[in-house]
């Protein structure tokens, strides 16, 4: 079973930033992600029910979505597989 957090920061100028963790077998890596809690945890009801992961969170980008998946942030996605060509 795949682990998550979700927390919620307000920063002193009052501007929010919502962030992902997701505990892997080599620790815990974070993501920041561009919903609210209450979002993600209908999202993973929904998942956890069989529905796809881009039909339950179709508010995350693929690289959000690729984190759920893998664990993989952006970053270490360009690492192994190179950037995606722009045409």
């Amino acid at each position: 079973m795949i682990r998550f957090t979700f927390q919620t920061r307000i920063s002193d100028d009052g501007s929010v930033t919502n962030t992902l963790f997701r505990e892997t077998a080599k620790g815990v890596k974070s993501l920041p992600v561009s919903c609210t809690q209450e979002q993600f945890e209908l999202g993973i009801s929904a998942w956890n029910s069989g529905q796809m992961v881009q039909d339950a969170f179709p508010f995350f980008s693929p690289e959000e979505r690729e984190f759920l998946l893998t664990g993989l942030t952006p970053s270490e996605w360009e690492e192994l597989f190179g950037k995606e060509d722009e045409q």
